[in-house]
């Protein structure tokens, strides 16, 4: 048998040949943005206890972030459920992170796409639409699911600020490490996890540090950092220059005025 014949016999006993005309799904990193906006994300719950907590925080805060579900989590817990359903009605967008999080690459094809695949059929059962938004767990992703992943259309979700949640286990250095990225990129897609509860417990200090920082900005006459939604980078599949909807319009111009209600409450304590 020609060598070439051999190997993609090989390739499709392996399950990995991949047809090249199939285009690559829609990928976005956070580098790319519409001016200075920051995502918050949050992998690997819901948790019962600390994404109940985090709801409240957002609620507070006045934001709407993105969870990226684990599938195994809903898979046979009704409270856990009931707590992807409240991220829902909260206004929260819902992504798929797969169903067991394993390192893609380290698992067959099939399997690949049965990690998707069922995590995407317990969301919809749960919320009653599909997710079309996708995280590779620890980033990893093979060129099989990719375009498998294009021909459903999904857009995978990366980022390019982080946490480093799952290495300091203390609210303090999870905010000293976001702060200090922060200072260096001017926005992009923030990695947390919610089943962390040192995590959880630093987004309100993050977020109010940032509305400082912003009061120095706000000053000078230039644009704030927003917190914003996954579609100010590019999540919408085949659209370019999205033009923001009257809903995001409304939610930028509340944040906007709650910036400005904070530096004057910032600005009358400090001449008490």
């Amino acid at each position: 048998m020609p060598l070439m014949n051999l190997a993609m016999v090989i390739s499709l006993l392996l399950g990995v040949l991949v047809p090249s005309a199939v285009p690559l799904p829609l990928v976005t990193t956070g580098a790319v943005r519409d001016g200075r906006t920051v995502a918050l994300t949050f992998d690997d719950g819901p948790d019962l206890v600390t994404t109940p907590i985090l709801l409240d925080y957002l609620d507070d805060l006045g934001l709407k972030v993105t969870f990226f579900v684990v599938g195994r989590r809903i898979a046979h817990s009704w409270r856990a459920r009931e707590v992807l359903a409240e991220e829902y009605r909260r206004g929260h967008a819902i992504g798929n992170h797969s169903f067991s999080h394993p390192v893609m690459s380290r698992i067959p094809p099939d399997s690949q796409v049965k990690e998707l695949v069922t995590t995407q059929e317990l969301v919809r059962r749960v919320l009653g639409v599909k997710t079309r938004i996708y995280r590779p767990p620890y980033g990893v992703l093979t060129r099989y699911i990719r375009h498998w992943l294009a021909k459903k259309g999904y857009t995978i979700v990366m980022w390019n600020l982080d946490s480093n949640d799952p290495f300091d286990h203390s609210a303090a250095k999870v905010y000293e490490y976001v702060m200090k990225y922060l200072s260096i990129k001017e926005g992009g897609i923030l990695l947390f996890h919610d089943t962390h509860i040192w995590s959880v417990s630093a987004v309100p200090a993050i977020v109010k540090e940032m509305m400082r920082r912003n009061c120095a900005l706000i000053a000078r006459g230039e644009q704030p950092v927003y917190f914003t939604g996954l579609d100010r980078f590019g999540v919408r599949p085949g659209a370019k220059n999205v033009m923001p909807t009257d809903e995001e319009l409304a939610r930028a111009e509340a944040q906007y005025a709650r910036m400005v209600d904070y530096c004057k409450s910032l600005d009358a304590e400090g001449t008490r």
